[in-house]
């Protein structure tokens, strides 16, 4: 049984924040590493790749992933021969948004038929920030899974492109946007407006999660259950945030994926709710730790046990008085 992650992957190139404004650094970046990087922290040797990387994506990276047991099969996970890695390119604010991001496209990103044998064996998937045209080719393939999504503010913006995301929130159980991601996505200039027009619009969808940046992020279940968790790191020790909201998501589907296997009809009950906040606190905590450092260093290099440490000292605040409690506390 397999968590299956199909994402972007890519090397990145330089970061420009105004505290370390163009710091040359190349490690690897993309959905899919920061994803895989905490998912096979917190259920080894259960989780599997789907994407394609450039000839010069870090073998050092592919071996932590390897050791950890993650599924790195040819006809999931694809090498360019031929070209190099995608380079990536960040440039943040001083709240540590990405306000804007430059891509060297080189990898002709390719979308991948998932043999059955494999498919039926993945009853959880993640697809991390990717083309959206290959997401839902990817979501199609898995009609009865429990999958999710995330995406990026500039595919959003993207006239055809957000199209194909609407098509893809349809089909899938959990969206994961940022809080300026929803609005744009939706329309909607409040978050709860935003997140009562994904349930209303997408029939499937069990579950909203919103990232907040520096306050936390939010969750939102059909049964109206919502959970709120606050960030934990400091700003001043924030070093690189490109990929924290991925590290959430392979968080929380890594979680998930360990706890529920293929039982997530049990995510709306009692216990199930434990489960997710359990599963919401861990990837809170994971991502704490990684934008510590840049990429996903502090993944490939952290144990399941500091990220529980860390994890154990947020308190999770669970509230059923309705949508507009969130706009309430975001503007606080």
């Amino acid at each position: 049984m397999y968590l299956a992650i199909a994402a972007h992957f890519a090397v990145k190139d330089r970061l420009f924040h105004p505290r370390h404004t163009g710091k040359a650094i190349e490690v690897p970046v993309g959905a899919g590493t920061h994803a895989a990087a905490v998912a096979s922290l917190f259920w080894p040797e259960h989780v599997a790749l789907i994407g394609t990387i450039g000839h010069d994506y870090p073998n050092g990276t592919l071996q932590i992933l390897r050791d950890r047991g993650v599924l790195i099969d040819s006809r999931l996970f694809m090498v360019d021969d031929e070209h190099p890695c995608d380079v990536f390119t960040a440039f943040y604010d001083d709240d540590n948004y990405v306000v804007n991001v430059s891509y060297q496209t080189n990898v002709a990103q390719r979308s991948v038929i998932v043999p059955p044998e494999l498919r039926d064996s993945m009853p959880l998937v993640y697809l991390g920030s990717w083309e959206p045209r290959l997401q839902l080719q990817t979501a199609e393939q898995f009609p009865f899974s429990f999958t999710g999504f995330d995406t990026l503010q500039f595919l959003i913006e993207r006239p055809d492109e957000k199209t194909v995301l609407h098509q893809l929130a349809n089909k899938v159980q959990t969206v994961l946007l940022n809080d300026r991601e929803i609005l744009a996505f939706t329309h909607e200039l409040l978050i709860s407006s935003a997140i009562g027009k994904l349930f209303a619009e997408n029939p499937a969808l069990q579950l909203v999660v919103v990232k907040c940046g520096p306050k936390g992020l939010f969750a939102v279940t059909r049964s109206r259950e919502f959970i709120f968790i606050p960030a934990v790191v400091k700003r001043d020790d924030i070093v690189d945030t490109t990929g924290a909201g991925d590290t959430i998501g392979g968080g929380l589907f890594g979680y998930l994926a360990k706890e529920l296997r293929d039982d997530f009809g049990s995510l709306q009950t009692h216990e199930g709710g434990g489960i997710l906040r359990a599963a919401l606190k861990m990837a809170v905590g994971a991502a704490a730790l990684a934008v510590c450092d840049y990429g996903p260093n502090a993944m490939l290099n952290s144990t399941y046990d500091q990220v529980a440490c860390v994890a154990n000292r947020i308190e999770a605040v669970t509230f059923t008085t309705g949508l507009q409690t969130i706009d309430q506390h975001l503007n606080n």
